[in-house]
C-alpha cells in the first residue's frame, strides 16, 4: 500500500486574528477562475473559491479553540513543490519568522514563532507582516504524472474518495505555522543561533530522560533518526494523550523484576525478536577472563555455569555484536543485554555479515547499565514490550524514523500512532478536530479554549487559574463565592468569577420520574464522581442510575443525562466529587 507524506519546509525569515492573504498571481492558486461545480458542501464556482473556502474553513477549525491577542495573518499561495509517481509534498507551512525576549514571553533566550509571539505579547511584533506562510503543491491538481494525478478534493465532508483532503491539509499545515516544529539546524544538530525554541523544549530523549535542549548537537543528529525513543513532556499533552491514544509504538523495556526501574532496550536487527512479548532470568554480568572481562570477546566464558539458563549482561566494545551474543548463546544464555560504552545515547545493534545468535539481543545506554552492573546478586529482570502502547507514563512518541527526513522528522507526531493524528506525517485519516494538538498548542503557550476531553489535574489546573496571589488549596475559596477550589475545578466553574458556581441536581416530585441533569467538568482526569440521593436531605447515600447519551460538552464542562425512571416519594441528589 502506498503511502503519501507530508514533507513540510520549515522557513526562518526576518489586523485581525486569523485573516487569509492570498498571493498568488492573477488567476493562479488560490485566485483561479476556472469553472467549478460545487462539491460536498463547498459552494464555490470557481477552482480559486473553492480553495479559499476551504483555507476559511480551516481557519474556523483552529479558531474553534484559539482566541489569538494578537494577529495571525497567512499568505497562501500555490507553488510547483516536490512530486512523483508514489511520493508528493502535498503542501508546506512555516511560521515567517521568530522572536525571543519579548515583552510577555514566558521564558527568556527561548524562540517563539510569531504568531505565538504575537498573542504572548498582546501586539503585532513583526510591523504589520504575515505571521504563517502556507504554499500548497499546485502539481497534485495540475500533473497526471504527480501521485497518480489524485488530485485534491475541495468538499467539506470529509469524504475525499481517492482524492487528497485539502481540508486536513491545511488544518496540518496552519498546525505547523502556528508552532508545531522543531527549530533545529538539520544539517548539524545545533540550536537556532545557539538558543532554544519553545517546541523543541519539550522534547525527551527517553532512554536516559534528557531535554533535547540539553544534548549535544551530535547526539541530537543521532537521535533524530533513532526510532520511537522521543516523547513530547508538555503536561496538558501528557494528561489528554491518554484519553485519546489506543494503540501506537511499543519500545522494549528492562524491567527489574520487584522494583519499579524500567529501562528502555532497543532490539538487535539480527537475531530473534522477545518471545511472547516477554522473557525473564536472572541477570548474570558476564566475565570472560581477560581485561576488559564484561565484554565477552574471548572464549570461552569463565562464568558459563552462572549464565546457563539467565539473561547476560555484556558490555560493547573490542568485537562485534554479534560475537558477544553467540558466546553468551553457546554459555547457555537466554538472552543478552548490551550496554553502550558512551554517554546518553542508545545504540541499535546491526550487522552486515553472519553468522547470527539465535537468542534475543537487546542494547541499553551506558547509564542503564551501571543500573543493572548495581543490582543485588540473583536479581532477576524481564525484557518485555511496553505495556501502554504509543505512550510512556502518559507522554505520546514523536516522529523519529531511522531515514531522516527534513521538515518532517521530530515535528510530527509519530506516525504509527493510532487512531491517526492530525500532526501526524501521513494523511490516511481525515478527524473533525484538531485532536492532540491543540494540547500541545496548550503546552507552547496559546490560549486554548474548549478541549473536548479531559487534559488537566488539580495542579496543573491551579497553574493555569491561581496565580500566586491567589488562594489556591483545595479547602480554599479564590473568588469568594462559598464555592472552594476544588469544586471549582471537579465541575468546570469559574474560580476568579463569584457568579460562576456548580450547577445543582433539581429534586423530582414523586411519581414523576424523567431525567437528572448533572454538570461536571469535562478537563478532570483525577476526579471520581458519586451520585448520591436522599430522601430527607440529612441522609444520603451512592445511587447508580442509568446514563442516557445525550451528554453534551458546553466549553470545559459536560452536562450528563441520568434516566430516574419512576420515583416513589420526593428524591434529593447530590455529586461528591473525590480527588
Amino acid at each position: 500500500m502506498k503511502h503519501i507524506f507530508l514533507f513540510i519546509c520549515f522557513i526562518s525569515t526576518a489586523g485581525a486574528q486569523f485573516t487569509p492573504n492570498y498571493i498568488d498571481a492573477a488567476g493562479e492558486g488560490f485566485l483561479s477562475i476556472e469553472a467549478r461545480t460545487p462539491i460536498g458542501g463547498n459552494m464555490g464556482t470557481t477552482l480559486g473559491e473553492q480553495r479559499r473556502i476551504v483555507l476559511e474553513e480551516a481557519i474556523s477549525r483552529w479558531e474553534q479553540f484559539l482566541k489569538p491577542e494578537g494577529p495571525v495573518v497567512i499568505d497562501a499561495s500555490f507553488a510547483a513543490l516536490a512530486c512523483s509517481a508514489d511520493r508528493a509534498a502535498l503542501a508546506g507551512a512555516s511560521a515567517v519568522t521568530f522572536f525571543r525576549n519579548f515583552s510577555g514571553a514566558p521564558e527568556l533566550n527561548t524562540w517563539y514563532p510569531v504568531a505565538l509571539a504575537n498573542h504572548l505579547a498582546g501586539r503585532d511584533l513583526s510591523a504589520n507582516a504575515s505571521e504563517i506562510r502556507v504554499r500548497a503543491n499546485i502539481s497534485i491538481d495540475s500533473d497526471p504524472s504527480c501521485v497518480g494525478g489524485r488530485g485534491f478534493y475541495y468538499g467539506l465532508d470529509a469524504m475525499p474518495g481517492n482524492q487528497f483532503n485539502f481540508l486536513r491539509v491545511l488544518i496540518h499545515e496552519i498546525g505547523h505555522g502556528l508552532g508545531f516544529s522543531s527549530l533545529l539546524n538539520s544539517s548539524d544538530g545545533s540550536l537556532n543561533g545557539g538558543f532554544p525554541d519553545v517546541y523543541t523544549k519539550n522534547l525527551i530523549y527517553l532512554p536516559t530522560e534528557t531535554p533535547w535542549t540539553d544534548l549535544t548537537d551530535q547526539a541530537r543528529l543521532t537521535i533524530r533518526q533513532s526510532g520511537v525513543f522521543t516523547v513530547w513532556a508538555g503536561q496538558n499533552t501528557q494528561l489528554a494523550a491518554p484519553q485519546v491514544i489506543t494503540d501506537g509504538a511499543r519500545p522494549l523495556e528492562v524491567v527489574v523484576d520487584g522494583t519499579d526501574e524500567k529501562l528502555i532496550a532497543a532490539l538487535a536487527s539480527f537475531g530473534p525478536s522477545i518471545p511472547q512479548a516477554s522473557i525473564s532470568g536472572e541477570l548474570v554480568l558476564v566475565d570472560d577472563g581477560v581485561f576488559p572481562t564484561s565484554d565477552a570477546c574471548e572464549e570461552p566464558l569463565i562464568n558459563a555455569a552462572e549464565i546457563a539458563g539467565n539473561i547476560a549482561l555484556v558490555d560493547r566494545g573490542t568485537c562485534s555484536f554479534a560475537e558477544k551474543i553467540i558466546r553468551a548463546e553457546d554459555a547457555g544464555a537466554i538472552a543478552v543485554i548490551v550496554a553502550n560504552n558512551v554517554p546518553e545515547l542508545l545504540n541499535v545493534m546491526g550487522e552486515d555479515t553472519g553468522p547470527f545468535p539465535t537468542i534475543p539481543g537487546v542494547s541499553v545506554t551506558m547509564e542503564a547499565g551501571v543500573i543493572l552492573k548495581n543490582l543485588p546478586a540473583n536479581a532477576t529482570v524481564t525484557i518485555q514490550f511496553s505495556q501502554t502502547p504509543g505512550l510512556n507514563n502518559g507522554r505520546p512518541f514523536m516522529h523519529t524514523p531511522q531515514v531522516f527526513a527534513a521538515g518532517s522528522s521530530i515535528s510530527h507526531f509519530d506516525i504509527n500512532t493510532e487512531p491517526d493524528l492530525l500532526m501526524e506525517p501521513n494523511l490516511e485519516v481525515f478527524e473533525r478536530h484538531p485532536d492532540l494538538a491543540i494540547t500541545l498548542m496548550r503546552d507552547l503557550g496559546w490560549t486554548v479554549n474548549d478541549v473536548p476531553f479531559p487534559n488537566q489535574n488539580y495542579d496543573f489546573w491551579v497553574s493555569l487559574n491561581l496565580d500566586q496571589f491567589s488562594p489556591s488549596g483545595m479547602d480554599d475559596d479564590a473568588d469568594s463565592d462559598g464555592v472552594s477550589n476544588f469544586e471549582e475545578y471537579a465541575f468546570g466553574t469559574d474560580p476568579s468569577d463569584a457568579n460562576s458556581v456548580p450547577s445543582v441536581p433539581l429534586a423530582l416530585p414523586d411519581g414523576s420520574g424523567g431525567l437528572l441533569r448533572i454538570t461536571r467538568s469535562n478537563q478532570a482526569v483525577d476526579v471520581n464522581y458519586q451520585l448520591q440521593s436522599s430522601t430527607n436531605v440529612d441522609d444520603f447515600f451512592d445511587v447508580t442510575l442509568s446514563p442516557i447519551n445525550t451528554n453534551q460538552i458546553v466549553g470545559e464542562q459536560v452536562i450528563e443525562n441520568f434516566d430516574l425512571g419512576s420515583l416513589m416519594e420526593s428524591t434529593f441528589f447530590r455529586v461528591k466529587a473525590t480527588r
